[in-house]
């Protein structure tokens, strides 16, 4: 089975743009230097730009998948607690978009057609009650 790696990136940020990657969570107090020293040592290939004490980005390769959901949702599996303070189960594969829809082809491929990447966005909820304007684009 072909393996797809997806490029991370997310940001902080109150608005949303398909062109960039953004997240917006509201953190618990599970996150933290120690987590995020952590993913620095299991990826140290991957870049993080910081916003004052918080993760405004990550980028790089470092979450595959045989889809692109997939290798999405092993990244939150993985490291939303560690990096944001955010329990996976709270982010649910919902985009900001009317209809929902939280796959998003981006970037055409000109030379051989389609799109070189897929974003898969989520929102996340507390307890089935959705956070204001939290979105993660992966």
């Amino acid at each position: 089975m072909k393996s797809t790696s997806l490029a991370v990136s997310l940001t902080l940020a109150t608005t949303l743009s398909v062109a960039t990657a953004f997240a917006q969570v509201a953190p618990n107090s599970n996150s933290g230097s120690q987590g995020l020293e952590s993913f620095r040592l299991n990826h140290p290939e991957t870049g993080i730009l910081p916003l004052g004490d918080q993760v405004a980005r990550v980028y790089g390769n470092f979450s595959s998948g045989a889809t692109p959901s997939e290798s999405a949702q092993r990244f939150i599996q993985s490291s939303a607690l560690a990096l944001y303070g955010v329990q996976p189960a709270d982010l649910a594969p919902i985009g900001p978009f009317e209809s929902g829809e939280h796959l998003v082809q981006i970037m055409p491929d000109r030379e051989v057609g389609g799109f070189k990447f897929t974003g898969v966005y989520y929102s996340q909820q507390v307890r089935g009650v959705p956070v204001y304007k939290s979105n993660l684009l992966v």
